[in-house]
């Protein structure tokens, strides 16, 4: 299962998902690949050359990709592979409708709860 927090900058995504972590250590976080540099102490990204970027895009190995201020954002395909674990991210709004458009392994749409 795949959380997945959405909404404008600044609503508290990154507050709520800070706090289940705490709480629920079974949870992991996913790890967006970005061409932006990480900050200090930033966990939940990996960086990557623009080109390394493009290179995972052709392959189709990324999903979710998108330019935010000039930085390109994306998830490994493999990381979202159905499977027993829980997942949590943050999502850009622009994302939701690729998100939802995603298949249920077993048929059908995916449930939403």
């Amino acid at each position: 299962m795949i959380i997945a927090l959405s909404g404008p900058s600044g609503i508290g995504k990154n507050f709520i998902k800070e706090r289940l972590l705490e709480k629920y250590p079974f949870i992991e976080e996913l790890v967006w690949i970005t061409t932006r540099p990480l900050r200090e102490g930033e966990k939940n990204r990996a960086r990557v050359e623009r080109a390394v970027f493009d290179k995972l895009c052709v392959a189709n190995e990324l999903m979710f990709t998108q330019e935010l201020y000039g930085n390109w954002y994306g998830l490994q395909a493999q990381d979202l592979q159905p499977g027993p674990r829980v997942q949590i991210t943050e999502l850009h709004p622009d994302n939701v409708p690729k998100a939802m458009a995603i298949k249920n392994p077993f048929g059908g749409p995916l449930p939403i709860e």
